[in-house]
């Protein structure tokens, strides 16, 4: 057998993917090798129809290859929700024979369309401007936190990982060589997920208010990252403080304020 296997290449899912542009956007610019893209959105109202019919249209294109679409309802990961319920089951059965190492658990379709996302280890997960309403505001951080930190990660057991070893990878891979890369250009599984969110500043201020309590209630870190090279923007001022705020762009980087990175 080869004691040096090859690493596997990133395994990348954007949450609300609409009709699937950024995501095969980053599928086709891609810089390292990627295994697979899962693009998700809501069954509800034939969203993630839509999607995976457009990802169908652009499968030709180069890089999309590897973009698939995904069923992901957040009301999935609200509290009273049927994820909580069944993840002790789908644990369970990680260690059974019977375990598909694939995208489910062949407990039953429903579970596994729910729980796919969850169990799966993902390197990068990113969404960009989810927040439209109050249930959006308060499930966003529960479904980035679920998804980015629900699956087993080679390394870490119990989902922790060494803080100095977390520190060191997530900073290398987001200012080295880019996303996935351990500062050489080289692609591999991390250890630790990136997890980014663009989002636009003074749109909805309330729900911005909202947005911002729900994660410090579950427990995750959101700071804004710049583009290396780029002039530092200035400073917005806090939801419901000025009259015509600028409404910008800026990227949060999210990671779990125990992992301490």
């Amino acid at each position: 057998p080869d004691s040096n296997p090859r690493p596997r290449g990133l395994r990348i899912l954007e949450l609300g993917a609409g009709l699937g542009w950024l995501g095969m956007t980053v599928a086709r610019n891609r810089p390292l090798e990627i295994e697979t893209v899962f693009l998700t959105e809501q069954k509800s109202g034939g969203a993630v129809k839509w999607l995976q019919h457009n990802i169908d249209l652009n499968k030709s294109l180069p890089g999309v290859s590897c973009v698939h679409g995904l069923d992901c309802d957040w009301m999935d990961f609200d509290s009273n929700g049927p994820v909580d319920e069944y993840q002790r089951r789908v644990e369970a059965h990680r260690d059974s024979p019977e375990h598909n190492k694939d995208l489910g658990h062949g407990l039953d379709p429903d579970l596994d369309r729910i729980l796919g996302p969850r169990s799966e280890p993902w390197d990068v997960v990113f969404g960009s401007d989810l927040v439209y309403n109050a249930d959006g505001a308060r499930l966003l951080p529960k479904v980035f936190k679920a998804i980015a930190w629900g699956g087993a990660r080679s390394g870490e057991g119990d989902g922790k990982c060494d803080k100095e070893l977390c520190k060191a990878e997530v900073e290398g891979m987001t200012n080295n060589g880019g996303i996935g890369s351990n500062g050489k250009g080289n692609s591999r599984p991390s250890r630790y997920p990136i997890v980014l969110y663009a989002h636009t500043k003074h749109r909805f201020d309330v729900f911005d208010l909202d947005l911002f309590e729900a994660f410090e209630n579950c427990g995750l870190d959101i700071r804004e990252v710049h583009e290396e090279g780029v002039d530092t923007p200035p400073q917005s001022p806090p939801p419901l403080t000025s009259l015509f705020p600028e409404m910008r762009v800026a990227i949060y980087r999210i990671t779990r304020k125990e992992d301490g990175v």
